[in-house]
């Protein structure tokens, strides 16, 4: 379903934006899925939502899911590997860096969301990026 999903959606908007290449929105879609999947540990494997606002011929899309956040997975990767954890401001902008993952594996080298930025600039688009901040109610 990934790249399926990914590979629908740049045809639907490349369908609304007659002779623009939307491959890079296709590429960053599926490694934002791919992300989820392999590093969230999320009990539901996430959802997007995509909007698209045809005067301003601008398209919104959130990837989301409920997994344990950026912060969260970098440390816990950071801990088993005996290095010291980062606040998780620090963590977060981390994450962006290019061979910086939670995970080694070939599939996993840390070029993720560092990628997913570098691609959605190439479309002359915006990116943000929330984590959850876990809290303790007492």
């Amino acid at each position: 379903m990934i790249y399926s999903y990914a590979t629908t959606a740049q045809q639907y908007f490349e369908n609304l934006f007659a002779g623009k290449n939307l491959h890079n929105l296709n590429i960053s879609l599926a490694e934002a899925f791919n992300n989820v999947f392999n590093h969230s540990e999320s009990p539901v494997q996430g959802y997007v939502l995509t909007q698209f606002y045809p005067n301003k011929k601008k398209i919104f899309i959130s990837v989301c899911d409920l997994g344990i956040g950026i912060p969260t997975s970098l440390n816990n990767y950071y801990k088993k590997n005996n290095l010291p954890s980062l606040l998780d401001s620090i963590a977060l902008e981390k994450s962006f860096e290019f061979g910086v993952s939670s995970k080694s594996t070939p599939q996993n080298k840390g070029q993720g969301l560092g990628n997913i930025l570098a691609q959605v600039k190439g479309l002359n688009g915006r990116f943000k990026c929330a984590s959850i901040l876990q809290l303790q109610i007492l």
